[in-house]
């Protein structure tokens, strides 16, 4: 090979092979969803552009590495990409620099973006065939390292839901079966608790809502549901008996909604979330579920929650179960409250505010096999130790509580994931009683 076409070919092996996908491919090393599309696709991009003048190579590379961060966080938190760009306008509310794992990411993206755009000024039309075998041999054994060494992680990302059975813990539970005795409703579900494979670590999770007294009051029972995609394919998932998206719920109404038809029963629904309205179009899909009373942020906020910090900073969900816990209390009518809680959203901060920063006190062993883990057990412990306390004071009305797990932790190293069940979230039921 001539020494011009070898310094070609070997200027678009460095841009479009190294630069492209190594920044991402160190985290082989932890834990990656599988990229092999991705990897290929980014090759044909930069197999199409390398004659053309230096400015598209460097448009191209930018757009191409764009599009492959975006696919890797979109797998990374069970998501699609055009989810992650239609929540882009909640940017300005998120705060990056509570999680350093971001910060040092950006940082990576920073350096690759700018190495990338000087390294586009080089000739890489490369001509010949031998040149052209070499760079989609090259390509084609990253895609297939790739997949050999992402296969045992495979089953973690982006599973797909249309041949399964519909399962879910209202359904699962009885939860909103109740012989005409109208009582309160209080479904919450919890940011990122996935099921524990260690039947320890379960039972640490839920004793505050298993002890004698809560037993005294309610009757406990504990399960697991499926789960596919994200947070808000589990609020459909029990709101609307359904797998899929809320996409059709921005357009109709959908009788069919747990919601709708406590409303038609006589009930007043509310919906609680610690963040802005915007995340996930809530303020516009919850009332065509039936949510009449939408409670965010500043509404929380306004009603005594304290503000947590956090990647997604919002009202304190350990304060929320006071709130709750007063709304039923003043109700004169039956009452049904979905609540989706905030604070262990990934990554969780190590900080006093967030009762996180002394994590070994919490849980010793847990803190060492995984910190990550062991802070985001934590903020779950805390918000049902709060709820114990309201649910079983003198005057906490009669309410039938079931909390569900919406998706695994989506931690980004495999010991860490291999914690949680790959498919299964958990559940637990507490039903009163008493009429």
């Amino acid at each position: 090979m001539a020494k011009r076409e070898w310094a070609r070919l070997r200027a678009w092996l460095f841009l479009w092979i190294l630069l492209a996908n190594a920044g991402i491919s160190l985290l082989w090393l932890f834990g990656s969803p599988p990229r092999s599309a991705v990897i290929l696709v980014t090759s044909a991009i930069g197999l199409l552009v390398r004659g053309w003048p230096a400015l598209i190579k460097r448009m191209g590379f930018i757009a191409a590495l764009l599009a492959s961060v975006i696919v890797f966080v979109a797998q990374l938190f069970s998501l699609t990409p055009a989810t992650i760009l239609s929540s882009l306008d909640v940017l300005p509310e998120m705060r990056p620099t509570a999680a350093p794992e971001y910060l040092v990411a950006a940082a990576g993206l920073i350096a690759i973006m700018v190495l990338g755009w000087w390294s586009a000024r080089r000739d890489m039309a490369f001509e010949t065939g031998t040149s052209l075998s070499i760079a989609l041999g090259l390509t084609l054994a990253w895609s297939v390292t790739d997949a050999m060494v992402t296969i045992s992680d495979k089953g973690s990302y982006q599973r797909d839901a249309r041949d399964a059975v519909f399962q879910s813990a209202v359904q699962s539970s009885g939860f909103a079966r109740h012989d005409g005795d109208r009582r309160n409703l209080v479904l919450i579900d919890v940011e990122a608790m996935g099921l524990p494979r260690d039947p320890t670590l379960l039972r640490t999770l839920f004793k505050h809502l298993t002890s004698g007294a809560m037993r005294q009051r309610y009757e406990v029972r504990q399960g697991a549901t499926r789960f596919y995609g994200s947070t808000v394919t589990s609020e459909v998932r029990e709101l609307c008996g359904r797998w899929g998206g809320y996409d059709e719920l921005l357009v109709h109404a959908d009788p069919t909604c747990l919601p709708m038809a406590l409303r038609r029963d006589g009930y007043e629904t509310t919906a609680m979330h610690g963040f802005t309205p915007q995340f996930y179009d809530r303020a516009r899909w919850y009332p065509n579920a039936g949510l009449d009373r939408l409670l965010f942020r500043r509404e929380l906020m306004a009603l005594g929650a304290g503000k947590c910090p956090g990647l997604f900073p919002g009202a304190c969900d350990r304060d929320i179960p006071t709130i709750i816990a007063r709304q039923l209390k003043g109700a004169h009518r039956p009452q049904f409250i979905h609540w989706v809680t905030l604070n262990s959203h990934f990554p969780v901060p190590s900080i006093a505010a967030l009762h996180t920063d002394r994590c070994e006190r919490f849980d010793p062993d847990l803190a060492e096999q995984g910190p990550m883990a062991c802070r985001m057990v934590q903020i779950w412990s805390d918000i049902f130790a709060r709820l114990a306390t309201e649910m079983t004071a003198v005057d906490f009305p009669s309410t039938d509580v079931l909390i569900v797990g919406d998706h695994r932790p989506p931690f980004y190293d495999r010991r860490q994931r291999a914690m949680f069940s790959a498919d299964q979230v958990p559940w637990i039921m507490l039903r009163h009683r008493g009429r």
